[in-house]
Protein backbone atom coordinates (compact mmCIF):
# COMPACT_ATOMS: atom_id res chain seq x y z
CA UNK A 1 0.00 0.00 0.00
CA UNK A 2 2.71 2.53 0.95
CA UNK A 3 4.50 1.79 -2.32
CA UNK A 4 1.33 2.75 -4.20
CA UNK A 5 1.07 5.98 -2.19
CA UNK A 6 4.71 6.82 -2.97
CA UNK A 7 4.04 6.13 -6.65
CA UNK A 8 1.18 8.68 -6.63
CA UNK A 9 3.43 11.23 -4.87
CA UNK A 10 6.29 10.62 -7.32
CA UNK A 11 3.90 11.14 -10.22
CA UNK A 12 2.67 14.39 -8.68
CA UNK A 13 6.22 15.59 -8.09
CA UNK A 14 6.92 15.37 -11.82
CA UNK A 15 4.61 18.36 -12.41
CA UNK A 16 6.66 21.43 -13.28
CA UNK A 17 7.38 23.57 -10.24
CA UNK A 18 6.66 20.94 -7.58
CA UNK A 19 9.62 20.45 -5.28
CA UNK A 20 8.22 17.79 -2.97
CA UNK A 21 4.95 16.05 -2.12
CA UNK A 22 3.98 14.15 1.00
CA UNK A 23 1.07 12.67 2.88
CA UNK A 24 0.70 13.53 6.55
CA UNK A 25 -1.80 12.50 9.18
CA UNK A 26 -3.55 15.23 11.15
CA UNK A 27 -1.15 14.75 14.08
CA UNK A 28 1.85 15.61 11.90
CA UNK A 29 3.09 12.04 11.42
CA UNK A 30 4.61 11.45 8.00
CA UNK A 31 2.72 8.68 6.19
CA UNK A 32 4.67 8.80 2.92
CA UNK A 33 6.85 11.16 0.90
CA UNK A 34 7.98 11.25 -2.68
CA UNK A 35 11.30 9.52 -3.39
CA UNK A 36 13.18 12.72 -4.13
CA UNK A 37 13.95 14.06 -0.62
CA UNK A 38 15.59 12.83 2.54
CA UNK A 39 13.32 11.62 5.31
CA UNK A 40 14.52 14.19 7.89
CA UNK A 41 13.42 17.03 5.62
CA UNK A 42 10.08 15.34 4.93
CA UNK A 43 9.41 14.68 8.62
CA UNK A 44 10.07 18.33 9.47
CA UNK A 45 7.69 19.42 6.72
CA UNK A 46 5.06 16.95 7.94
CA UNK A 47 4.92 18.50 11.38
CA UNK A 48 4.97 22.02 9.89
CA UNK A 49 2.01 21.26 7.62
CA UNK A 50 -0.11 19.65 10.34
CA UNK A 51 0.65 22.53 12.72
CA UNK A 52 -0.32 25.11 10.07
CA UNK A 53 -3.68 23.40 9.49
CA UNK A 54 -4.29 23.06 13.24
CA UNK A 55 -3.49 26.71 13.96
CA UNK A 56 -5.57 27.98 11.05
CA UNK A 57 -8.56 25.84 12.07
CA UNK A 58 -8.21 26.99 15.67
CA UNK A 59 -8.09 30.67 14.70
CA UNK A 60 -11.06 30.43 12.34
CA UNK A 61 -13.15 28.65 14.97
CA UNK A 62 -12.68 31.67 17.22
CA UNK A 63 -13.89 34.09 14.56
CA UNK A 64 -16.62 32.16 12.72
CA UNK A 65 -20.21 31.90 13.87
CA UNK A 66 -20.63 28.67 11.89
CA UNK A 67 -18.09 26.25 13.39
CA UNK A 68 -18.81 23.49 10.86
CA UNK A 69 -16.69 24.91 8.02
CA UNK A 70 -13.71 22.59 7.53
CA UNK A 71 -10.61 23.57 5.59
CA UNK A 72 -10.33 21.98 2.15
CA UNK A 73 -7.11 23.62 1.01
CA UNK A 74 -4.65 26.08 2.50
CA UNK A 75 -2.05 27.85 0.35
CA UNK A 76 0.82 29.74 1.93
CA UNK A 77 2.94 31.87 -0.38
CA UNK A 78 6.49 32.61 0.69
CA UNK A 79 9.31 34.65 -0.78
CA UNK A 80 10.99 33.53 -3.99
CA UNK A 81 7.69 32.27 -5.42
CA UNK A 82 7.60 29.29 -3.04
CA UNK A 83 4.17 27.94 -2.13
CA UNK A 84 3.10 25.46 0.52
CA UNK A 85 -0.16 23.85 -0.58
CA UNK A 86 -2.06 21.68 1.88
CA UNK A 87 -5.19 19.80 0.85
CA UNK A 88 -7.12 18.32 3.75
CA UNK A 89 -9.30 15.18 3.70
CA UNK A 90 -11.00 13.49 6.63
CA UNK A 91 -8.02 11.20 7.27
CA UNK A 92 -4.92 12.82 5.78
CA UNK A 93 -3.28 15.95 4.42
CA UNK A 94 -1.67 15.99 0.96
CA UNK A 95 1.07 18.59 1.18
CA UNK A 96 3.03 20.01 -1.73
CA UNK A 97 5.93 22.47 -1.83
CA UNK A 98 6.45 24.39 -5.06
CA UNK A 99 9.42 26.46 -6.14
CA UNK A 100 9.49 29.08 -8.88
CA UNK A 101 6.65 29.88 -11.23
CA UNK A 102 3.90 27.30 -10.89
CA UNK A 103 0.53 27.33 -12.60
CA UNK A 104 -1.75 27.27 -9.54
CA UNK A 105 -4.81 26.16 -11.52
CA UNK A 106 -2.96 23.19 -13.01
CA UNK A 107 -1.48 22.39 -9.61
CA UNK A 108 -4.94 22.30 -8.01
CA UNK A 109 -6.19 19.95 -10.76
CA UNK A 110 -3.21 17.62 -10.28
CA UNK A 111 -3.69 17.64 -6.51
CA UNK A 112 -7.39 16.82 -6.91
CA UNK A 113 -6.52 13.87 -9.18
CA UNK A 114 -3.90 12.67 -6.69
CA UNK A 115 -6.37 12.91 -3.79
CA UNK A 116 -8.81 10.74 -5.77
CA UNK A 117 -6.06 8.12 -6.19
CA UNK A 118 -4.93 8.31 -2.56
CA UNK A 119 -8.32 8.07 -0.84
CA UNK A 120 -8.90 4.38 -1.61
CA UNK A 121 -5.31 3.58 -0.60
CA UNK A 122 -5.53 5.40 2.73
CA UNK A 123 -9.07 4.50 3.70
CA UNK A 124 -10.75 7.83 3.24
Amino acid sequence: MIDSVIEVLNSLSKVEGIDTALVVDKDGILIAADSFHKSGYSESLASLFARAIYEFEKSTMLTQADKSNDINQLVIERQNEERLVMTVTTSFILAVVTKGMTNLGLLRMEIRDSIDKLKPLLGS
